[in-house]
């Protein structure tokens, strides 16, 4: 549900950015800071999700996770491959976050001074339905595994037999 609402936002965002930057009036009025707006927005969500990354070990309940209570119950010990996986993700999120951002931002470039269709955006908006929900699926199903095999292992150390 999470990737179809993406999905629906990320398209109406293009479609409203298509119709927005055609129009030679509204591109007009555009100063300086408005062109740094969208690299300061993707630098300051890139920041924020590396200090997730690099807390989420101290604080695992910060974290959406499948089964979060399975794995809260685990010892520490076994956290640690979930965490793995889940910091490879985070990190993906946040190269993912930098190539939409920055194909949108050579997009707004390029769009300034020509009419018509624009790659860069397109190529944002289908790096963003197409490649990303695929990565995202991949990431959040070794997850999900990872966290299944470290509750089993874990109940069979206890419960031996």
């Amino acid at each position: 549900m999470r990737v179809l609402s993406a999905a629906l936002t990320l398209y109406y965002l293009a479609a409203s950015l298509f119709v927005w930057f055609n129009d030679a009036e509204l591109r007009s009025y555009q100063s300086a800071w408005e062109w740094f707006l969208l690299p300061g927005i993707a630098v300051v969500l890139v920041v924020g999700i590396r200090i997730l990354a690099a807390r989420m070990e101290d604080r695992p309940g910060w974290l959406n996770l499948p089964d979060k209570a399975r794995f809260l119950a685990l010892p520490a010990e076994r956290q640690r491959p979930v965490l793995q996986h889940t910091r490879s993700l985070v990190e993906w999120i946040a190269l993912d976050v930098t190539i939409i951002m920055g194909l949108i931002q050579l997009g707004l470039y390029y769009q300034r001074g020509e009419d018509g269709f624009n790659a860069f955006l397109v190529a944002g908006l289908a790096y963003a339905l197409l490649v990303s929900p695929i990565v995202m699926f991949a990431h959040i199903s070794r997850i999900q595994s990872e966290i299944t095999r470290q509750t089993r292992e874990h109940a069979a150390e206890e419960n031996p037999g």
